[in-house]
């Protein structure tokens, strides 16, 4: 029963491989350690790192990016209530020179022009947007905090589930090693006839 299990977990554990990587769910694959009569499993110490989680995570990476969003959104609200200065210039070119009675040369006028915008009462409508927008990015600020959080938790779940893992493999390792040892003595009891079949 044991058996059938793992190899029902294994498959499923194919499928989700294969899911996740963009292949067909009922392609064959065979990994590169599953024909091994002994498994090799190196024990360094493998602990994710928090601050790398953090940082390689795209669903904070894309919280990160609202955030400043919502904060360039209230800068740039700030802005529309600040007072703007639009300096133009511009040179003018014609032929025939209509400044010399229609004279066949080439002649032109230069132009500037200079622009000021005050705004001086919108009946507090940016105040309104400004607040909103704050409001925006505290928002958004705490989605990223909770996100952060949650993030944390899962690693350090990913750090106990590692250790559990280890702690099983030893014991499994230890349990072979035992029945090992039982099947070597059996095996010297019905050699020396000390034990029966059906003992």
């Amino acid at each position: 029963m044991a058996l059938t299990q793992v190899t029902d977990g294994l498959e499923l554990s194919k499928m989700l491989l294969c899911q996740l990587i963009g292949l067909d769910e009922d392609e064959a694959i065979t990994l590169a350690d599953e024909e091994r009569s002994e498994l090799v499993i190196a024990l360094q110490d493998t602990q994710p790192s928090t601050n790398s989680a953090l940082i390689n995570r795209p669903e904070l990476k894309m919280l990160q990016n609202t955030v400043d969003l919502t904060k360039q959104t209230t800068n740039a609200l700030k802005a529309g209530n600040m007072p703007t200065v639009l300096l133009t210039g511009g040179y003018m070119i014609s032929n025939p020179n209509t400044f010399n009675g229609f004279e066949k040369k080439f002649g032109g006028v230069w132009n500037v022009g200079v622009v000021l915008r005050v705004p001086v009462w919108n009946w507090g409508d940016v105040r309104y947007k400004v607040r909103a927008s704050k409001g925006a990015t505290a928002m958004a600020n705490l989605e990223l905090d909770d996100a952060r959080e949650m993030v944390s938790l899962q690693v350090r779940q990913s750090n106990f589930k590692v250790k559990e893992a280890r702690k099983k493999l030893t014991m499994a390792q230890s349990n072979v090693a035992n029945a090992d040892e039982n099947l070597r003595m059996a095996n010297l009891a019905f050699k020396e006839g000390t034990a029966s079949y059906t003992t």
